[in-house]
């Protein structure tokens, strides 16, 4: 079962100051809460498994996963955050109450939020390395392996390499498909219009590789 909430007037809450946060009554949006209430209705009407709780966002929905994960109250066990990273702040005030095995997928040529991070009004948003080496240190990941994945489409500019970190607590939790010469763009996942302008790669296809790397977790339950 895939189930998909939908953001107020289209952007998460990622951080204070934005135009969403605040309802034009004075209350306070919760999109943390929201989701954990969509999850505790699936769970409670046993369409879903509280072990295999999963979490995936593309673009402002990666931020929003970070945060997620970050929360205390986080049921997920595994996340595939693609074409995001993490805000500075999500980061400093991270209290994961388990340390979720992850998949990132990233463009290195991202132009929206860029590799490299970037600094926005309310905040900065970390680079995809200082993402992926806070989640190794949760992990106590100490090392890590890379190989190139076939190059299925060499018209596409693009090649992804496979990173997973070694070391870890268990073993290979820890993952970044890095597209490198990709842009903002879900591989595979593409309309006609976005081909050049937000950099694309058909080496993969994120929804197959995250179902993949998702399965092959459970959460602990008491």
């Amino acid at each position: 079962m895939v189930a998909s909430p939908a953001a107020l007037w289209g952007q998460w809450n990622l951080a204070p100051g934005l135009r969403n946060t605040t309802l034009p009554d004075g209350r306070s949006v919760d999109d943390a809460g929201f989701i954990f209430a969509v999850v505790r209705e699936l769970i409670q009407t046993r369409r879903a498994d509280p072990a295999r709780i999963y979490l995936t966002g593309i673009s402002d929905g990666a931020i929003m996963s970070y945060g997620l994960l970050c929360h205390p109250d986080s049921p997920f066990a595994a996340a595939v955050p693609v074409i995001g990273t993490m805000t500075e702040r999500d980061r400093d005030a991270c209290r994961a109450p388990y340390p979720a095995p992850l998949m990132v997928i990233a463009g290195t040529n991202d132009r929206v939020l860029p590799w490299d991070g970037w600094i926005f009004r309310v905040g900065r948003e970390i680079s995809v390395p200082e993402t992926l080496d806070f989640w190794r240190r949760i992990h106590s990941c100490t090392g890590q392996e890379a190989e190139m994945l076939e190059d299925r489409d060499p018209d596409d500019g693009s090649r992804v390499r496979e990173i997973n970190w070694t070391g870890c607590i268990a073993p290979r939790t820890v993952r970044l498909l890095r597209v490198e010469g990709g842009g903002h763009a879900v591989p595979r996942a593409l309309r006609d219009g976005e081909t050049r302008r937000m950099g694309r790669n058909s080496d993969i296809d994120a929804a197959e590789v995250a179902v993949n790397f998702l399965a092959r977790f459970k959460r602990p339950t008491e």
